[in-house]
C-alpha cells in the first residue's frame, strides 16, 4: 500500500497547519503546510519513490524544510515537529480539530479559557451555554459545533467496511494491485512470448525457406535431366504425403 504513505503525510501536514493556526502562527506558515498537504495527497506517484530519486523539492509547495520532514517520516514513521506541537496541548486536543464548525483558534481559546480539551468537555460546555461569549462564540456557532460533534460521533460509529470505503487511497491501492499490475505483467509476458516464440517460429520458417531456395539454386545447372529429377522427387514427395493421409 505504497501510496498510503502519501495520505499519512498529507494528514500530518494538515494537522500541523491546524496546530499552527491554534497557536496563531503566521498565515504564511499555515498556508505553506496546507499547500504541501494538497500537493502530497494529490500526487499519483509514491512519495517514497520521489524521495529516493531526490525529487521532493521539485514538487509544488515543497521546499527544503518540508522535504526534510517528509524524509524524516519516511525513514522513522514519525515527524518530530508535529509531536512537539501536540505536546503543548492536551493529548485529545487534535481530536477537537476534527469537529466541523470548530476552528483551531477557537479550540485553543476554549482550552485556555475553559480548560476544554476533549470532545465530551466541549459538548458539555455547548449544552450548558458556558461556551457562549468565549472567543466570539454565539448561539449559531454553538449549534454548528453540536452538529459537528454529532457528525464526528457518527463517523466513529461507522462500520469497518464503511470506513474502508471512505478511504479513497485504498481504492487506489486495490486498483493498482487488481488491475494495473496484472495488466503490466500480462503485457510483459506477451512481449516475451512474442520475442521468444513467435519471432522464433518466424525466423525458423525463414531459415527453412532460405535453405530450400539455396538448394533449388544448386539444381539450376542448365541440364534438363537435373530439372526432371527435381520434378520427379517433388512428385514422389507429394504422392507419399497423399498416401500418408
Amino acid at each position: 500500500m505504497a501510496r498510503v504513505k502519501n495520505f499519512e503525510i498529507a494528514r500530518l501536514f494538515y494537522e500541523i497547519a491546524a496546530l499552527l493556526e491554534a497557536r496563531q502562527e503566521s498565515r504564511f506558515r499555515i498556508r505553506a503546510y496546507q499547500r504541501a498537504a494538497q500537493t502530497v495527497e494529490s500526487l499519483s506517484e509514491d512519495l517514497a519513490a520521489v524521495a529516493a530519486r531526490g525529487g521532493l523539492q521539485a514538487l509544488p509547495g515543497i521546499g527544503r524544510e518540508l522535504a526534510a520532514r517528509i524524509d524524516e517520516y519516511l525513514a522513522t514513521g514519525t515527524m518530530r515537529h508535529v509531536e512537539t506541537l501536540r505536546g503543548e496541548l492536551p493529548a485529545a486536543f487534535p481530536t477537537l480539530l476534527e469537529v466541523r464548525g470548530l476552528g483551531p483558534r477557537t479550540a485553543r481559546a476554549l482550552y485556555e479559557r475553559l480548560g476544554i480539551g476533549t470532545i465530551e468537555q466541549l459538548e458539555d460546555a455547548c449544552r450548558s451555554g458556558a461556551i457562549l461569549g468565549v472567543a466570539g462564540v454565539r448561539e449559531k456557532t454553538r449549534d454548528n459545533i453540536l452538529k459537528g460533534i454529532a457528525a464526528w460521533r457518527a463517523g466513529r460509529a461507522r462500520t469497518p467496511l464503511h470506513a474502508f470505503l471512505l478511504n479513497a487511497w485504498y481504492f487506489d491501492w486495490l486498483y493498482d494491485r487488481a488491475i494495473v499490475r496484472p495488466y503490466f505483467a500480462l503485457c510483459a509476458f506477451l512481449l516475451r512470448f512474442d520475442l521468444g516464440v513467435i519471432d522464433g517460429l518466424v525466423n525458423l520458417t525463414g531459415r527453412i525457406v532460405q535453405a530450400w531456395a539455396a538448394g533449388s539454386r544448386r539444381v539450376q545447372t542448365g541440364y534438363v535431366v537435373n530439372y526432371a529429377l527435381t520434378m520427379l522427387a517433388g512428385a514422389v514427395a507429394l504422392v507419399g504425403f497423399l498416401l500418408a493421409r
